[in-house]
């Protein structure tokens, strides 16, 4: 990008692909949780719906950055 254009017209989203990749690996975090509660050992549903509705909530944010 710097070959093309000034660093002032992209730096506010120069940092977002790390910030999505970071994002993805809380993704699969939170899905490994959310798996966890919802076991049959745990039985935490509630808790695995919560989970689900955060992981939704940052997929939406990794496809803003």
């Amino acid at each position: 990008m710097r070959a093309l254009y000034a660093d002032c017209s992209w730096s506010d989203v120069a940092t977002n692909i790390g910030k999505a990749d970071a994002g993805l690996a809380r993704v699969g975090e939170l899905i490994l949780a959310a798996q966890a509660a919802s076991n049959l050992a745990e039985q935490h549903y509630l808790r695995a719906v919560a989970i689900v509705e955060e992981t939704m909530r940052q997929q939406d944010w990794i496809a803003a950055c």
